[in-house]
């Protein structure tokens, strides 16, 4: 390794120190926001910055080849290190196919060198990211690069490119029934071949650009795609960029800055607290919140909450790290933990590089004079009691700023420990996306949640406040800050306006809870419901498409209906965000060609019933007429694609995946390790319940038509359902008929549960059906019913499933993962069908089991804890953590221990009379 390199590491570890790098580089005086950066860059090139302001004037030549490699008559030019700032921004437009206006996905990255530099081209190589299966890469269609002129305070694009298609990129002479390994081989070699796409700067003298990229050309089909569609741009294509030229100059390097100046420290407990002091850390505890206080520097050092008060309060949820290097991984720019963040072309300014007085008096901690030598004063108070806290910031500002991020106060949430989801419905205004207005949701899985409210307060001169919220998944970290700002007026940045002003805020202990009949009494809420109800809310990601695998994971198609079993049933708290709204956010999202898991339906011939389920169950929390027809486009795209699948007995068929033993095509629908094929039962069950939750949907909205040939689609597959999935020889449903006609049967649980509780069996096979398998169960899989039910109860032959590819060894897979692992995925509609088809004593029973593995939080748990699947020995053998799917299964819980009755029907509305 370069030695300079490791000297530069170094002085970075030294001056930053955060889980990802951030290098601060400041004039050495409270000065810096002051001086024209214009003329520090000047001084250090030793000439006028006038090609910054006339550099955007020059013509752009697009029909130049920004993918040609170099002139070698060109004299080289060193690549020079950049400090990105990187996020996602909402990109309207008017979708081409749908005819309506959508939030397109742009990806942004503000690439800063902290010194002057002369800039002669920008080189995007071929990035996969977020693609997989086979490695697709992005492909950048649209470009602009802008600068910032700090005189008007004001982004200006000095190159706007359409850059060119590579054909390959698209899949051009590759076949959608070519094997995984032969798509694999294409794309590296495509990869392999593809010079960089190039943007010439022409010398541009600078300290900063930004990049934009709103628009794709299109790509190839991929099963692990994570966004899709030409307007849903992957967040990482600028993460391999390369710029080329020439630094001008040394970085400057901020000053330190001492830590806080401790002035009177006399803390007591409140009422319902106790205290605690750990060095200088102090604590105040209760059963139903701990929050720690450094006294060092402005930063909370532990804040957990439990609205059971069962002990989780001390499950401290902040990220508290300044480790800064991750192996194997190169390290990335993060602004900051818990406490007050700037940012800007600039430096970074965490919580670790402010300086000022602390002050506590009985249950009052005082951040006073808080400084970083941004111009910025900050005067920071939190009053805390037994089940809240009140936070106080009084922000003055010498002059009007400009920064790239400000939060006054940050939260920042470490997921590994246990998720925690920040749920408010995003504006999607124009610019960063994120944007969330108060109130907010946070909720902590297994801890109930915070209501995060702002309250009035008379001297407020400015815009409302709002709250920004990020996912950082490489850190395994999340954050949300207040922001007592404006939005820039590209929405990228914010505005710090100029005075003095106070914002008063209250975080308060709460939970979610099932909503109750007014009809009949209900039963005590259960440990495991109290404790987890709220559980599916954190994974909710507002900056990105809503409810999602987890709280930094990335939504999934094919999964909407996971939550929408719980959220149905959840009674709406005062003065808290619209939870129904932030299903319908998720819903609409989808359906109007968002991205997602599960995007590209040659894969996945769920995905589409899924959206079809959640789009009824948001019919059902009295969507208006006005989003439904805002939907409509969506609905009906998604409803046409997904009945072309419809064979003549309207069974869904995939030809591109023959099911066939041994072929080694990927699968159908989400249980993605195995090879469901052609005829899938699966999917085929979700698309029955699709049907039905349509149909209501567009009578409503006057489509007569489109609503009678749902229920007729719907009429014929249930006819041919049993006929072609039930094994005569076992007597339940397989998982999926091949198309050389094999049943591949594998004793799926959730499967018969889907086929039975939907109705797509008659009682007698279904009663026969879940006999046959509980008395397998019984016999086959002796273990406590707390961990869960195993997906399939017997192994899967290897020619059937690629999961023992994957682990590389020759351990059998069976009692593993989705091989028979155990979990509560898919176990409520199994446990709603054992007590609707005569077995209702053993689904009461299941239903008390499994509420005590919720109340021992066996089906959940910090993201990559892998306890959203277990091992029979009750070990943790997934990836997740805390997954959406696994926490359906309270409804059915619910149901069968009587604390909430089921809709009627109960799986889709009503046809409207």
């Amino acid at each position: 390794m370069d030695l300079k390199y490791i000297i530069d590491m170094l002085l970075m570890c030294n001056l930053a120190g955060v889980l990802w790098l951030a290098v601060t580089e400041v004039e050495p005086m409270d000065k810096t926001f002051n001086i024209s950066r214009r003329q520090l860059l000047a001084a250090a090139a030793g000439s006028s910055l006038a090609a910054l302001g006339s550099a955007g004037d020059a013509e752009v030549d697009s029909q130049s080849d920004p993918c040609a490699a170099p002139d070698a008559s060109v004299e080289a030019q060193t690549a020079i290190r950049c400090f990105p700032i990187r996020h996602g921004g909402v990109s309207p437009l008017r979708h081409p196919r749908l005819g309506v206006e959508v939030a397109g996905q742009s990806a942004l990255s503000t690439l800063r060198f902290f010194r002057t530099v002369r800039l002669n081209r920008v080189e995007i190589p071929p990035t996969v990211y977020g693609r997989d299966q086979p490695v697709v890469p992005c492909h950048p269609a649209h470009v602009q690069v802008s600068v910032f002129h700090r005189e008007n305070q004001a982004w200006e694009i000095v190159r706007d490119l359409t850059l060119p298609a590579n054909p390959k990129f698209s899949g051009a002479g590759l076949s959608p029934k070519a094997s995984p390994a032969a798509m694999q081989a294409f794309f590296e070699k495509a990869i392999a071949e593809h010079k960089p796409w190039r943007i010439d700067l022409d010398g541009l003298l600078t300290d900063h650009i930004r990049l934009e990229c709103d628009r794709e050309h299109p790509t190839w089909p991929n099963a692990r795609e994570c966004n899709g569609g030409l307007h849903n741009v992957p967040f990482g294509i600028f993460h391999e960029v390369a710029v080329h030229g020439e630094a001008l100059g040394d970085t400057i390097v901020a000053p330190y800055r001492p830590i806080l100046r401790r002035r009177s420290i006399r803390p007591s407990a409140p009422s319902g607290m106790r205290l605690e002091r750990k060095a200088d850390v102090v604590f105040y505890r209760s059963p139903q919140l701990s929050v720690g206080f450094s006294l060092n520097r402005p930063l909370l050092m532990h804040l957990g909450w439990d609205a059971a008060a069962t002990g989780r309060a001390d499950v401290n949820r902040l990220l508290v790290t300044r480790t800064w290097w991750i192996f194997g991984r190169k390290p990335e720019l993060f602004g900051g933990l818990t406490g007050p963040l700037i940012r800007t072309l600039d430096g970074d300014f965490a919580s670790y590089l402010w300086t000022g007085d602390i002050e506590i008096e009985g249950n009052e901690v005082r951040y006073r004079e808080l400084t970083c030598g941004a111009g910025l004063t900050l005067d920071v108070t939190f009053r805390v009691m037994a089940d809240r806290l009140e936070l106080t910031i009084e922000q003055t500002c010498e002059r009007q700023l400009t920064a790239l991020e400000y939060e006054a106060w940050r939260f920042a949430w470490d997921v590994r420990p246990s998720p925690t989801g920040i749920g408010a419905i995003p504006t999607e205004m124009p610019g960063r996306n994120g944007h969330v207005h108060f109130p907010v949701l946070i909720t902590g899985e297994g801890s109930g949640c915070l209501l995060f409210t702002r309250a009035a307060s008379g001297d407020d001169r400015s815009a409302a406040p709002y709250l920004q919220a990020e996912s950082y998944r490489e850190a395994e970290a999340l954050t949300c800050g207040i922001v007592p700002g404006q939005r820039t007026s590209d929405g990228f940045g914010v505005l710090i306006l100029q005075g003095r002003q106070r914002l008063e805020f209250e975080l308060v202990v709460t939970n979610l809870q099932p909503s109750v009949s007014a009809a009949r009494p209900s039963a005590p809420l259960s440990e495991g419901i109290r404790r987890h109800w709220a559980t599916v809310f954190s994974c909710y990601r507002p900056e990105y498409r809503g409810f999602s695998n987890n709280c930094v994971s990335v939504n999934c198609h094919q999964g909407q209906w996971s939550q929408t079993e719980v959220l149905t049933h959840t009674e709406q708290p005062k003065n808290a965000p619209d939870l129904a709204g932030m299903h319908r956010f998720t819903v609409e999202k989808a359906l109007l060609d968002g991205g997602g898991y599960g995007y590209w339906r040659e894969y996945f011939m769920d995905s589409d019933p899924s959206l079809l389920c959640a789009a009824g169950s948001a019919y059902r929390l009295n969507a208006s007429r006005e989003w439904l027809e805002r939907i409509k486009p969506g609905l009906i795209d998604v409803f046409e694609r997904m009945v072309a699948m419809a064979g003549k007995d309207g069974l869904l068929v995939n030809p591109d995946r023959s099911g066939n033993s041994g072929d080694n095509s990927l699968s159908t629908n989400g249980i993605d390790v195995i090879r469901f094929g052609y005829l899938d039962a699966f999917s085929n069950a979700w698309a029955y319940r699709g049907l039905r939750n349509v149909a209501p949907i567009f009578a409503s909205l006057g489509d007569r038509a489109r609503a009678a040939r749902a229920l007729e689609i719907a009429g014929r597959m249930r006819k041919a359902y049993g006929p072609v999935f039930i094994n005569p020889a076992s007597g339940w449903v397989a998982g999926w008929r091949s198309k050389d006609g094999v049943l591949h049967d594998y004793a799926y649980l959730g499967i018969n549960g889907l086929a039975a509780a939907f109705g797509l069996l008659d009682y007698d096979a279904a009663h026969t059906a879940l006999g046959r398998l509980e008395g397998l169960r019984a016999r086959a899989c002796p273990v406590s019913d707390q961990l869960g039910l195993p997906g399939n109860l017997l192994p899967h032959r290897k020619e059937d499933q690629y999961f023992g590819e994957l682990l590389g060894n020759s351990t059998p897979t069976f009692e593993l993962f989705c091989d028979g692992g155990l979990s509560a995925i898919l176990v409520g509609y199994y446990v709603r069908a054992l007590s609707s088809y005569g077995f209702r004593e053993k689904a009461r029973h299941l239903a008390d089991e499994l509420d005590q593995g919720y109340a021992d939080n066996v089906f959940s748990g910090g993201v990559g804890s892998g306890n959203e699947m277990r091992s029979w020995e009750g070990l943790p053998s997934g990836y997740e953590g805390t997954l959406t799917y696994n926490h359906g299964l309270l409804y059915a819980i619910a149901v069968e221990k009587n604390i909430i009755e089921p809709m009627t029907p109960e799986w889709w509305p009503a046809m409207p009379s």
